[in-house]
Order: C-alpha cells, then structure tokens, then sequence
C-alpha cells in the first residue's frame, strides 16, 4: 500500500486566503510519537488532519558484513513500528537520517561516545539501503528526509571527531555540512533513477541555539553552504521554542533566510521541525495553559510568516481524559509532563471551520482569529508574550480587559465561553458583552495572562 503524494499539499497564499485552512493545516503538518501510541491518540492525530509522522532515532540498526563484504542490515523495530503505522493511517513518513551514527559505522571513543564514520564508502551504502527500504520494500511514494539534528549543540554532533568543549560553531558546521553533502548526494541519486517517486531533502534541523548564532546563524550559512556547492535541498528547517527567543526574533530570521533563499535562486522552503512552549521537559510552564496559549501565538506567527511546515513534538492519550485531547511528552522520560494544553490548543484550532474574518484586539499581547460559518461565529482570543513562559506567577493576576473589533453586520450573542480548553459557567459569561456598533461587531471580555478562550457565538434574527 502507497501513500499518495497528495497527502502534503501546502495551501497557497493569496486574496482568498483563509487563516483557519492554513492554521488547522500547521496543526495538522505532523507529530512525533515515539510510537507510544493507542487507538485514542491515532483517532486524535487523525481528528487532528495529521498528514505524517516524524521518525527520528531510527539510526540504531543491526549491521554486519555478508560473505561479499557487503552490508547486511537488519531494521530496528523502532523504524518498522514507526513505517507500519504510516502504511496503516496513510501518513507520510518524515524520517531524521544520521541522528546519530550507527555503532557498526562508528568509531568509539574513551568517553564512549561513538564518532565517524570510519568509511563514508560504507556510510553512503547504508544511506543508499535505508531509503531503498522506506521506498520500494515499503512503498512509499512520498517521504521527507531531515538530515542530522540540532548539530549546532557539540555534544550531538558525531562527526567532530574532538572534546566537545574544544568544538567551535565552524567545526561544527563544517562537520555537518560534509554529512549532509554525502547524504543529499545519495538521495539525488536515488531521485534521478526513480522519477516517479516523490522524495525530499533538507536541514539542518537546528537548535535556537543554532538559530540566532552571531553573522547570521546556522539557517543562512546552510542556504549559503548548499547555493555554492549546488547541493539538493527542499527545505531548510529549525526548531522553534518559547523559551528560547521571542516570536519577533524568530520571525527576523525567517524573514532574512526567506531573502537569501530567494536571493540565491532556490526554491527550498521554511520548515520548523520541532516546537513548543519551553524545550525543558520538567518546567511547569508545559503544565499550563501557557502552552496553549503559545500554540495559538506560534500558528498565528507562522501564518503570518508564509510558514506552511510544522511539526510538533510527542503526542500521547492524555491521562484520565477519552477523546481527542492530548499532552506532549519527553522521548526521555514520557511521566515528566503531568498534563499541558499543547494539544487542546491544538484541537480546537483544527476543528474551527468557517470562512475567516478580521478581527482586531485593543491589548498589545492578545491575538485574536475568527470564523463564521451557516449561524455561528466563533472567536478565539489568547494571550503569551515570551516572558508568560518563564513567570508562572503572572496566571494568577488580574484579567484585563480587551475589546475584539469584528467588522459584522449580524448580530450576535454569546452561547458559551471555553476557557482554556474548560466550558465557562454562567456567571463566567456576564463579564462579556457584545455591542453592534456603526463599524461592527465589539465584543469585550477579561482574559489573564497565558490564556485561550474560545467564545461562540450564534446569529440573532
């Protein structure tokens, strides 16, 4: 069974845009699962419009030599749980290749970190075997590969053959890119003899760190790096944190890659590979409705930014709730979130249908999208600034007021409020008003810090 390539079809951006279609499409560009899945998470990913998985840590495979000297490989179960669940959902699979190198290829050293490889000879043919794997025993058409992952840190880098402390950001990127030209070459290759198959390059998967490094970071040298030595790339991709960098940082340097992609005649696009709210597993902010309030801010920005490509980290049932409700959780320790909002943010944004509307907010921090279809206009409002994922003191202030301006020549009220993913009660709705003035719709509502509400509303005759 093959997965079509109709499954990732970016939307285009134009006249007739709608922020809802491309935010539900962000929501729904991909997960992690580290295949710690039930019935109940496929059923969400699925409610979720989830188009592919990300399978990273697949490099740990059997390898010996046969009797010709050739490679034998045997696939780790990890990797074949990940394709089986692609083949069964009709997902497409985003594969992180060289994460790490695989021990048979590698060199050991005295800290007992493994280094290399010691043959790239032998590394291309295990690159050469893998993707012959994913596309014809497998069959399929369409996939994604993702070279490294966040090599800007020295202590993921298996190729500086150094003490890590002893590794600059040129050694390291240097040391990258020669991993990325062997394997770039490899699935050119590969791409060439098979014209009908639908395979894609791209990296460096950077780390924020690597983001914003001095005389334009990790995104621009690569651009720069695959221009000059003309090498295949589709994607130049990053991961995105909260904690890391405001969303006005991020946005420069998109902008700035963006110019130099185009600048440079190539058509490769923005990818971000990873995301959320704080990138530390154990902190309380991916506890809260921060998080939530975060992923509405990020899939605004990325809407805002022409970024049609984002994954989201690990997607698990969330504990003692059924449905299509979900919490993120660590690879490395998948009990360190007690329960986040990442994943209600999220399923209320892809179930949001409707033809989009402006709408303007009086308060410099909350962000506001709406969409009306048949007799119901629905309204999201959030509030995050980069530092609501740091002060987790500022959930308990006051709400302050905010008026949302919706140009409407309806009229409307209110049927029911969510808060944070919770359903308000009655009282919670008289600290709203709605008012049909000359220019529209003003509605007027409290909203705290870290923040999302969902207000629906319904046409009055």
């Amino acid at each position: 069974m093959a997965i079509g390539t109709a499954i990732f079809i970016p939307i285009a951006h134009g006249e007739t845009f709608n922020k809802i279609a491309e935010m539900r499409f962000l929501i729904g560009g991909g997960t992690t699962p580290e295949y710690r899945v039930t019935p109940v998470v496929i059923s969400g990913l699925r409610d979720l419009h989830t188009r592919r998985l990300r399978l990273i840590n697949i490099d740990d495979n059997d390898i010996s030599l046969d009797k010709k000297g050739q490679l034998s490989i045997r696939w780790s179960k990890h990797l074949i749980d990940g394709l089986r669940l692609c083949r069964q959902n009709g997902w497409l699979p985003h594969i992180v290749i060289g994460n790490r190198v695989p021990k048979f290829l590698g060199i050991r050293k005295s800290d007992g970190r493994y280094v290399g490889p010691s043959s790239w000879v032998r590394y291309d043919q295990y690159v050469e075997g893998l993707v012959k794997y994913v596309v014809l025993t497998w069959g399929f058409k369409h996939s994604e590969w993702e070279v490294g992952n966040e090599m800007d840190v020295a202590k993921f880098n298996w190729l500086a053959d150094a003490d890590t402390s002893q590794l600059n950001d040129e050694k390291l990127f240097t040391a990258y890119m020669t991993l990325y030209a062997h394997t770039s070459s490899v699935l050119s290759k590969f791409r060439k003899e098979h014209p009908a198959i639908t395979l894609t390059v791209g990296g460096p998967a950077a780390s924020p760190y690597g983001v914003f490094r001095p005389n334009g970071g990790w995104l621009m040298w690569f651009v720069e790096a695959v221009s000059s030595r003309k090498l295949a790339c589709d994607f130049v991709s990053f991961h995105l944190y909260g904690n890391s960098g405001a969303l006005e940082e991020y946005g420069r340097v998109i902008m700035a890659t963006q110019s130099l992609i185009k600048q440079k005649g190539r058509t490769a696009h923005i990818a971000v590979t990873e995301w959320g709210a704080n990138w530390r597993s154990n902190v309380k902010a991916n506890s809260t409705p921060i998080a939530g309030a975060f992923t509405f801010a990020l899939m605004n920005f990325l809407n805002d930014h022409h970024v049609s490509d984002a994954i989201f980290l690990v997607a698990t049932a969330f504990p003692g709730m059924t449905g299509s409700v979900f919490y993120t959780s660590s690879l490395q320790d998948p009990l360190s979130y007690q329960k986040t909002y990442y994943m209600i943010a999220a399923d209320l944004i892809a179930r949001m249908t409707g033809d989009s509307l402006s709408c303007t907010t009086t308060a410099k921090d909350v962000g506001c999208i709406a969409a009306a279809k048949t007799r119901y206009l629905r309204v999201y409002l959030w509030e995050y600034r980069r530092d609501t994922s740091k002060l987790l003191e500022i959930l308990n202030s006051r709400k302050q007021p905010v008026q949302v301006d919706i140009p409407s020549d309806q009229r409307w009220k209110i049927v029911s409020v969510q808060r944070n993913g919770v359903l308000e009660d009655a009282m919670a709705l008289r600290v709203l008003r709605v008012e049909q003035g000359r220019n529209g719709l003003r509605l007027s509502a409290g909203i705290r810090s870290g923040d999302f509400l969902l207000i629906t509303m319904k046409a009055v005759q």
